[in-house]
């Protein structure tokens, strides 16, 4: 018997809005200018990307997640900064976060949609972050947090989806089987093959009908879940 639904975050649950995104200064790059670092803006984003890459390109080889702090002292060395002190990499790492924290916005109606779906099942959370604290951040800021039993995250756990053993932890939180628990998310390879390789049952989200071989665990929005489940 079904008894546990458990969400991906980023792209499933919430989006970001990319009109609140200023595209010619960040908060993380005031933050270094303030503090002396003579770095354009242009150099800034074409280093944090070059960075950000070479991390994610090792995550997807090893599937370990890597830490913001890591990937922050990183690319300050990077920028000239090779022994960067911890409250400088801390202070940087904190504006970063926080300013695409709040763009992160939930879907449109999420709240009462949890609510009715947490009357007939038990909710988690299960994301791929590089920073531990996010999602849990995200969640209380929207207030949802309210509506999850569980919020397992890559960076705390250390191993990124789609390998199989975040998804095992997942369930050795929650106490629950493959045959009690559902995975829903937003990316084919990461959530849908991940989970199924696991042993899941799992949903894609898929507005852009990009993956129509899913066949009936497709969901053109998150919202046909209810019903899908019923």
């Amino acid at each position: 018997m079904l008894t546990d639904v458990v969400f991906d975050f980023f792209g499933t649950l919430v989006r970001y809005d990319d009109a609140a995104v200023r595209p010619d200064d960040t908060r993380a790059h005031r933050y270094l200018a303030e503090r002396g670092l003579a770095l354009s803006f242009e150099d800034y984003r074409a280093g944090m990307s070059d960075v950000f890459a070479a991390f994610e390109a090792e995550a997807c080889r090893t599937r370990r997640e890597p830490l913001l702090h890591d990937i922050s002292r990183a690319f300050l060395g990077r920028a000239g900064l090779p022994a960067a002190p911890a409250a400088l990499v801390a202070g940087f790492t904190d504006c970063y976060v926080a300013e695409w924290s709040e763009v992160a916005v939930p879907l449109h109606g999420l709240d009462a949609f949890l609510a009715g779906l947490g009357r007939r099942y038990r909710l988690s959370v299960l994301s791929n972050t590089y920073h531990p604290p996010l999602v849990e951040e995200i969640l209380a800021r929207a207030g949802l947090r309210r509506h999850f039993a569980q919020v397992v995250t890559s960076a705390a756990f250390g191993i990124r989806k789609p390998d199989s053993r975040i998804f095992a932890h997942a369930l050795e939180g929650l106490g629950a089987t493959t045959a009690q628990a559902v995975y829903v998310g937003d990316s084919h390879e990461v959530d849908y093959l991940g989970a199924r390789v696991a042993g899941w049952r799992a949903y894609l989200v898929d507005p852009g009908g990009r993956y129509l071989g899913v066949g009936e665990h497709r969901l053109s929005h998150l919202f046909e879940l209810a019903a899908a489940l019923e």
